[in-house]
């Protein structure tokens, strides 16, 4: 796993990264947060603001940052006091000289708490949650997303507990390391042994009745897909794809639960293929999955390799 530092610097050179930058004056004997974290390097993110595993420079939210103060991790109550702070936006600014990453900063100034036996802890997730439900004396904050495909829904904590140094220069630094809380899968069409039609291009692709609404409580291992059960298609569109013996990948990929099972819908040449279901031997969170769907006279068969994110099994789709 690549992982990447929580730097802490002067408060200076937060005002020297963009002029843009929110600047303000640091409160005496406080040390200001300066977040900077990167993707596993086994995974990749194909859409938003992540590439690669890394984020890219000059970017106002590539994340969100929630932070609670004391001396322990919180576990019941989630309430947070004068230097904690709740989903607030971190950017990354230029790459300086020299260096592969770009620098971050939270949009609105934190500093690490003046007296030293109070710690904290930090909890990121991204992208921007559509809702967030911030922390009470008995229930833990709740991020929640409407996903159509395209987000990569990431998460990471560093929960030892991190406090301000005496002198800056002597700063501990929390480590983020994120991983993938979806799966992903891509596709490519091609023509099976009796399939003579030619000149015939995939135009759309849909995963078809799959859970739209995840949300994630802070603290926990996974996305809660049961509190909102809403259902919809994800798709594909615009595809021009031509179906060739020799297999033509398509363009784009659909993130979605996690599981082994899901429908599959194709329009070529503008005709709606029957529905086909899709078994993966790894269907778990951040885990990606290439499907082939291969077109006989009498349907899709498809099929499924895992590539990229976490290296995975086959799985094959025979369209009829």
């Amino acid at each position: 796993m690549k992982k990447y530092l929580l730097p802490v610097v002067a408060i200076g050179l937060l005002a020297s990264c963009s002029k843009d930058q929110p600047t303000t004056t640091a409160p005496a004997d406080r040390i200001p947060i300066v977040p900077n974290a990167g993707i596993n390097v086994t995974s990749r993110a194909i859409t938003g603001p992540i590439i690669g595993d890394e984020f890219p420079a000059n970017n106002a939210d590539v994340f969100h940052l929630s932070a609670f103060a004391g001396t322990a991790a919180p576990s019941t109550n989630w309430l947070i006091n004068a230097d904690g702070f709740e989903n607030l936006a971190v950017r990354t600014d230029g790459i300086p000289g020299g260096e592969t990453t770009p620098l971050f900063s939270l949009t609105t100034p934190k500093y690490y708490p003046a007296v030293k036996t109070q710690l904290l802890y930090f909890y990121a997730f991204g992208p921007a949650p559509a809702t967030y439900d911030n922390g009470t004396a008995s229930t833990a904050p709740v991020a929640k997303w409407t996903i159509n495909g395209q987000q990569d829904i990431i998460y990471a904590n560093e929960t030892s507990g991190i406090g301000g140094a005496d002198d800056p220069t002597d700063q501990d630094h929390p480590t983020f390391t994120f991983r993938h809380l979806l799966k992903k899968v891509t596709f490519t069409v091609k023509a099976g042994d009796n399939f003579d039609q030619s000149g015939i291009y995939v135009t759309s692709i849909s995963v078809i009745g799959v859970k739209t609404k995840p949300q994630l409580t802070l603290g926990a291992t996974a996305l809660d897909w049961t509190a909102d059960a809403t259902t919809g298609n994800l798709s594909l569109t615009g595809l021009n794809a031509e179906i060739l013996p020799e297999g033509t990948p398509v363009t784009g990929a659909l993130m979605f639960q996690s599981g082994s099972t899901f429908l599959v819908r194709v329009v070529a040449s503008s005709a709606t293929y029957a529905d086909v279901t899709v078994n993966l031997t790894d269907g778990g969170a951040g885990v990606s999955s290439n499907v082939t769907l291969t077109f006989y006279r009498t349907g899709i068969v498809p099929s499924a390799t895992i590539t990229n994110w976490t290296t995975g099994a086959a799985a094959e789709v025979n369209v009829q």
